[in-house]
């Protein structure tokens, strides 16, 4: 039998297998859970981005709807020159990836340029029958094409009882009174 010489109690302490196990283990736990959180932070941020432009499309649908509900004589054309006949007539249209409105004395853009920073914007419109027409607004991410969102309504127009064309990008009307 050894006697403890100094009288002390033996120190109890990890040996260096038990320590490299423990870190071991922490490494493939903090692995598993950083695994775990990248993908939801991937989402996180797709899902950021079809919520923005869920509201692009909001806003451009809001804008043509009431450029056009109370339009007179309006015309449906996917022909880009139908831009430059009758001056009196308004033109709404979506040319790369922008949304334009033309006047006689003037085109302009509807939205700032920081609201295409990382979106283009397409309207399209078909007739339905007498004065209903189906609007369909589409947003999508630059750079990233399974980013995007579209939203379709059907517009009735007031005061035009037959709307001309069929189907296509620029929408062209007389605007206020008669």
């Amino acid at each position: 039998m050894k006697t403890n010489i100094f009288n002390k109690a033996p120190k109890k302490s990890f040996t260096l297998v038990e320590v490299v196990v423990v870190i071991a283990l922490v490494a493939i736990i903090g692995t598993l859970i950083i695994s775990m959180m990248v993908p939801a932070s991937n989402m996180f941020g797709v899902i950021t981005y079809k919520v923005e432009a869920k509201m692009k499309t909001d806003q451009v649908m809001k804008t043509v709807v009431s450029q056009i509900r109370f339009s007179r004589e309006l015309e449906i054309s996917a022909d880009a020159g139908i831009l430059n006949v009758n001056a009196d007539k308004r033109k709404l249209y979506s040319q790369n990836g922008k949304i334009y409105l033309k006047t006689k004395t003037s085109t302009q853009d509807l939205f700032s340029d920081a609201f295409y920073d990382k979106y283009t914007v397409n309207i399209q419109a078909k007739k339905i029958e007498g004065n209903l027409l189906n609007l369909s607004c589409t947003a999508q991410m630059k750079g990233d094409n399974t980013i995007q969102y579209t939203i379709n309504t059907t517009v009735e127009v007031y005061n035009s009882v037959l709307i001309t064309g069929d189907e296509g990008n620029i929408l062209s009307y007389y605007w206020g009174e008669n």
